[in-house]
């Protein structure tokens, strides 16, 4: 998961005007929050995915 805060991160670097501390704590704690969101969103996809693949067996048990 860090490699996801890499583009992140380059944005901050990339600003003209300095970050307050505050500023960049919250910023950084939506941009978690947000990261947190798309990996459950994803992995509840995954699951799904798998449910219905598992369900869907040939006659000799292997996927068609």
């Amino acid at each position: 998961m860090l490699y996801e805060w890499g583009n992140y991160v380059s944005s901050i670097y990339a600003k003209k005007e300095a970050t307050s501390f505050s500023d960049l704590w919250a910023l950084c704690n939506i941009e978690e929050t947000r990261l947190k969101a798309k990996n459950n969103v994803e992995s509840n996809e995954k699951s799904q995915a798998f449910a219905t693949m598992s369900g869907k067996k040939g006659r000799f048990g292997k996927f068609e």
